[in-house]
C-alpha cells in the first residue's frame, strides 16, 4: 500500500512531461530505472574479455581474499568482502559491498541493485539500474538481444525509489473498428529488488474524431508485482478492441494495409472485464510460463468509418458476429526464444503455445441457423495455438526458416466465433485470396444493427511454411566498388518459399458452415528482400489455379 499511495503521489505531484534529472557531474552514486545503451556495451565486453574473472549465479568473495583484475558475475547476487583490483559488474543480480571490500575500479549492476556497508571502498563511480537485460549464451559469450521498439513515446523522473513516466502509444494497430486506438496516461516502477509496476492508460479511438464519449473509450490498467527477478504477479482490468487473429501479420503490416490501401486484414470485437496471473521469467533465460484467470464480457463490434489514403469513399468490409456474453477461463502460456536478432533472424529457435480452458458463462454463437442443444452455448471450449520457428545459417551468406502452427479446437468442439481460425493472405497462403479457407463464414451476411459476417472462420488450422535466402554472388564485390562494406551483402537477398496449410470443422461442430478445405492446399513462389522491404511473387499448386500474386512485406516473412 505504501508503495501504491507514493506513486500516486507522484503522478499527481511530479510533471512526468519534464526531462529526466541528470546526474550530478561528480556524482559517486548513480541509481537508474532504464539503463543507457553505451552502459549495455561496456558490461558485456567487460564480460566477454578472456582476462575477466567470471560467476555465475550466488557468488560469495570472502574477506581476506582478493581477486586480480576484472570481476562480471551472471545473475548474482554477488558479495564482495575481499579486494578486486579491476571494475566489478553483475548483470541481472545485485551487488553487496561488506565493510570490508575494497574495489579499486567501478561498480556496476546492470539489472539490479548495489548496497555498500559503512567502511567499504571504492575507487570510482558506483552504479546501479533496474532494467533487467535480455541475454542468450552463445559459445560462452553474452549475446545481447534488442527488445522489440515499444510504439509509444514516454517521459519522466527517476527517483532513488523507482520511476514515474506519462505515456503516449499506439495500442494495437490501426483498423476499421476503432482507427488508431492511442493511449495515454501515467505509470510507476516502485522498489528495487521487487518493484511494483503500475499503469493507467485511456484509450482514444480516431475513428470516432472528436467525439469524446466516456461510452466509446477504452481503458487499460495493470498492476505487476514482481516476487523475485524471475516472477511476477499480474493484474490487469480492461476495456479494449481485441483482433481475433494477430499470428499472420504484424500490427505495423496491419496498420499500413489499413490506412494506406483501404484493406483491414483483421477481424475484431470487444472484450470488457479483468484477468489475473503469475508470469516467470528469468532474465538470463529463454524460457518463458505464465498462468492466469480472466472474467470478462465479449461483444460484436462493426465497422465504423477511419479514414485510408485510398478508396476512402468505399465501404468497409464486414465484421464477424462473435459469441456475445461473459466468459470466464483459465489460460495457460510458455515461449522460448533464442534468435540471434528480432527483427532479422538467421538462428535460433522461436516457439510460442498457448491454450484456454472455457470455464464457464454465458456466451451464445450468434449464427443464423438453428442451433442444435449441443452448440446452444459455446464456454466450456478448449482452445490451443502453437508456432514453431527454426532459423539457421546454411553458409554465410545463405540461411533457411522453418515455421508451423497449429491452432484451434483440442477436443474437435465448437469454438467461438472469435476463436476461430482462418488461411489465406500474404500471412499465411499468400497465392490464394485473403481469408480464402473460412469455413464459409462470409458466403453470407446478416443483418444486426447493422450489417455482419454470421461467423469469423474455422475450428482447426494448421500450416507449414519454409523459405530460404541467399544473398547475390556479386553483391560483395558491388559493394566494395561502392564503398558500402557489407551492408549490401546482408541487406539484399533473394528467397524461395513453400507453404502448405489446412483450415476445417468437425461435422457435429459446423452449425451452418462449411467443412472447410479437405486436404492441405500448397503455394511456392520467390522474393526480393530490400533491407526490411521484402517485394514477393507466390503461385498455387493446385490444378484449377495459376495466377500468379504479387504481395509485400515488411521485416522477415516468417
Amino acid at each position: 500500500m505504501k508503495r501504491i499511495f507514493a506513486a500516486l503521489l507522484l503522478m499527481a505531484c511530479v510533471s512526468p512531461l519534464a526531462p529526466a534529472k541528470a546526474a550530478a557531474q561528480q556524482q559517486r552514486t548513480t541509481v537508474q530505472t532504464l539503463i543507457p545503451d553505451t552502459t549495455v556495451q561496456r558490461v558485456i565486453a567487460l564480460y566477454n574479455r578472456e582476462a575477466t574473472t567470471r560467476f555465475t549465479g550466488e557468488t560469495r568473495i570472502a574477506a581476506g581474499t582478493s581477486v586480480t583484475g576484472d570481476v562480471a558475475s551472471l545473475g548474482g547476487p554477488l558479495e564482495i568482502g575481499g579486494h578486486v583490483t579491476g571494475d566489478v559488474v553483475v548483470i541481472n543480480g545485485d551487488v553487496h559491498l561488506l565493510a570490508t571490500a575494497v574495489v579499486d575500479g567501478t561498480v556496476t549492476a546492470a539489472g539490479g541493485s548495489v548496497r555498500v556497508e559503512p567502511g567499504a571502498r571504492t575507487g570510482k563511480d558506483v552504479a546501479s539500474y533496474r532494467e533487467m537485460l535480455r541475454l542468450r549464451v552463445e559459445d560462452d559469450r553474452l549475446e545481447y538481444v534488442q527488445a522489440p521498439l515499444e510504439p509509444g513515446i514516454s517521459a519522466g523522473y527517476d527517483f532513488p525509489f523507482g520511476r514515474t513516466d506519462l505515456l503516449l502509444a499506439v495500442r494495437g494497430s490501426y483498423n476499421r473498428a476503432e482507427g488508431l486506438p492511442i493511449a495515454f496516461g501515467p505509470r510507476a516502477t516502485l522498489g528495487t529488488s521487487t518493484p511494483t509496476r503500475l499503469q493507467a492508460l485511456a484509450i482514444y479511438r480516431t475513428a470516432r474524431g472528436l467525439e469524446i464519449d466516456p461510452n466509446h473509450l477504452g481503458y487499460f490498467l495493470a498492476v505487476d508485482q514482481y516476487l523475485n527477478r524471475k516472477v511476477r504477479l499480474e493484474g490487469r482490468l480492461y476495456r479494449e478492441i481485441q483482433a481475433i487473429e494477430d499470428w499472420d501479420l504484424s500490427n505495423r503490416e496491419a496498420s499500413l494495409a489499413a490506412f494506406i490501401l483501404h484493406r483491414d486484414y483483421r477481424d475484431h470485437y470487444e472484450r470488457r472485464g479483468w484477468s489475473a496471473g503469475i508470469r516467470m521469467k528469468d532474465p538470463g533465460s529463454p524460457l518463458e510460463l505464465s498462468l492466469g484467470f480472466r472474467d470478462e464480457t465479449n461483444r460484436s463490434v462493426g465497422a465504423a468509418d477511419p479514414v485510408a489514403l485510398t478508396r476512402n469513399g468505399e465501404e468497409w468490409r464486414h465484421e464477424p458476429l462473435i459469441a456475445e456474453g461473459r466468459l470466464q477461463s483459465v489460460t495457460a502460456a510458455f515461449g522460448y526464444d533464442t534468435r540471434n536478432d528480432i527483427r532479422d533472424p538467421a538462428d535460433g529457435w522461436y516457439i510460442r503455445g498457448s491454450i484456454e480452458q472455457g470455464l464457464g458463462g454465458s456466451l451464445e454463437p450468434l449464427a443464423i441457423t438453428a442451433l442444435p442443444a449441443s452448440v446452444q452455448t459455446v464456454d466450456e471450449f478448449t482452445a490451443a495455438l502453437v508456432d514453431i520457428r527454426r532459423y539457421a545459417r546454411i553458409t554465410p551468406y545463405s540461411r533457411l526458416a522453418l515455421r508451423v502452427i497449429a491452432g484451434g479446437s483440442l477436443d474437435g468442439g465448437p469454438l467461438p466465433a472469435q476463436r476461430q481460425q482462418t488461411l489465406g493472405g500474404a500471412g499465411s497462403l499468400p497465392a490464394y485470396p485473403h481469408l480464402a479457407f473460412d469455413c464459409g463464414a462470409r458466403a453470407t451476411t446478416v443483418e444486426r444493427d447493422g450489417t455482419f459476417y454470421p461467423f469469423h472462420g474455422c475450428d482447426r488450422m494448421a500450416i507449414m511454411q519454409v523459405e530460404y535466402q541467399a544473398s547475390f554472388p556479386f553483391a560483395s564485390k558491388v559493394a566494395d566498388e561502392l564503398g558500402l562494406g557489407s551492408w549490401l551483402t546482408n541487406s539484399v537477398r533473394w528467397s524461395a518459399f513453400f507453404d502448405a496449410g489446412r483450415a476445417w470443422t468437425e461435422a457435429e461442430s459446423r452449425n451452418g458452415r462449411t467443412r472447410g478445405t479437405d486436404d492441405f492446399k500448397a503455394d511456392a513462389g520467390l522474393g526480393l528482400r530490400l533491407g526490411p522491404l521484402g517485394l514477393y511473387w507466390a503461385v498455387p499448386l493446385s490444378r484449377s489455379e495459376h495466377q500468379f500474386n504479387f504481395f509485400v512485406r515488411l521485416g522477415p516473412r516468417l
